[in-house]
């Protein structure tokens, strides 16, 4: 997957207030375009996941097992409920919360939570995190 790293995105960020523009040798460029693309404001990924969205994978993470469930149908329902709560996401959101699990902060309960999955499982949903782009290209 091809993610925009913090250092791209301060030196497009740098580009932009400069003025400059990585599409100007090109014979589509358009500066009346550019410019209004230089507008666009760069939001720190840990602004994008609401709290609202962090209680509500909380709760699916540390629900109880239900009357005669066995402990391997427990986490697997907590997989596709995770899943499906994770297909919803737009995409930037799918990888602000892909970029937080794979690099958990110190008190962060969500990320904690997380990791106590078992690897095969926690890799799974993090390989469906990741995919949101391809998901969303493909209309789904």
């Amino acid at each position: 997957m091809a993610t925009i790293s913090d250092s791209a995105a301060i030196h497009l960020s740098r580009r932009a207030q400069a003025g400059t523009s990585a599409l100007q040798g090109l014979s589509c460029y358009d500066p009346a375009t550019d410019r209004a693309r230089a507008q666009l404001t760069l939001v720190p990924i840990r602004e994008l996941v609401r709290p609202e969205l962090d209680a509500q994978l909380l709760a699916i993470l540390d629900g109880a097992r239900l009357l005669g469930e066995t402990v391997h149908a427990q986490f697997l329902r907590k997989e596709h409920q995770l899943a499906s709560v994770f297909a919803s996401l737009a995409v930037v959101d799918a990888l602000a919360l892909h970029k937080r699990l794979v690099t958990p902060k110190a008190g962060d309960a969500l990320a904690l939570t997380f990791s106590r999955l078992v690897v095969d499982r926690r890799h799974r949903l993090l390989g469906f995190l990741a995919d949101a782009p391809r998901r969303a290209a493909r209309g789904r």
